[in-house]
């Protein structure tokens, strides 16, 4: 190979590297036990950093600046390795339908304590390997029917401390995985099981009036439910 050509491939190629690590110029970037953890927290950031390396597992950005997610926020390619992200403590009040196209593949969500008001549909829907939720302490006073459509392994939900008045009913029929409904201190005094159906036998469900021992009959189909002391 001629040497110009030679020099010029090992420009293109330091250059790819350089690139494709540049959010570890800004995060921290570490293997542990065979995984890729990207550390963005508490940075200040107001932005979901560019060029994350593709084989990041561990992605976290919470306790920054961020404010709003859009269908780019994560690049523009499946991030097939990334398992858990976390979001919480930022106050993000605008996330896209399109926001996590990228990132199916994961089964931990937390976005605790931000300022998104509604959970849409489609926002969750292709993230078919969630397994465990956390949506408490948001400013949430409206899901839609369909916002946890097609999650069939979660399991684990918290949506506590929101403004809710209701959820719809049928909410969660895709979920036949969940054990844990945590959804007490919600605006919700009056709500039973019944307004929730489609719930699973013996959900841990951890909701607002309701004491330990409490069983009660859900939706049309009467599946039963257990409510558990709110501690």
């Amino acid at each position: 190979m001629p040497v110009s050509l030679l020099v010029f491939a090992v420009a293109l190629a330091l250059c790819v590297v350089v690139v494709a690590d540049s959010a570890c110029k800004i995060c921290n970037c570490f293997e542990r036990k065979g995984k890729l953890y990207v550390d963005c927290r508490y940075l200040d950031l107001d932005y979901v950093p560019a060029n994350l390396p593709t084989k990041t597992s561990r992605l976290f950005l919470n306790g920054n600046n961020i404010k709003a997610l859009n269908g780019s926020s994560f690049g523009n390619s499946p991030m097939n390795d990334l398992r858990v992200l976390q979001l919480n403590n930022n106050p993000i009040a605008t996330i896209d339908t399109d926001s996590f196209q990228y990132t199916y593949h994961i089964h931990t969500l937390l976005l605790q304590y931000t300022d998104i008001t509604t959970i849409q549909t489609g926002l969750l829907n292709n993230m078919t390997r969630l397994k465990w939720v956390w949506l408490n302490n948001c400013k949430i006073s409206n899901v839609d029917s369909d916002s946890f459509r097609n999650l069939t392994r979660l399991w684990e939900l918290y949506i506590y401390e929101n403004p809710l008045a209701s959820l719809p009913d049928g909410i969660f029929r895709d979920n036949r995985a969940l054990h844990h409904l945590y959804a007490q201190d919600t605006a919700t005094p009056t709500a039973t099981c019944c307004s929730v159906y489609g719930l699973a036998t013996t959900v841990d469900v951890k909701w607002p009036g309701k004491v330990y021992g409490d069983t009660l009959s859900c939706g049309k189909l009467k599946r039963s439910c257990f409510c558990y002391p709110l501690f």
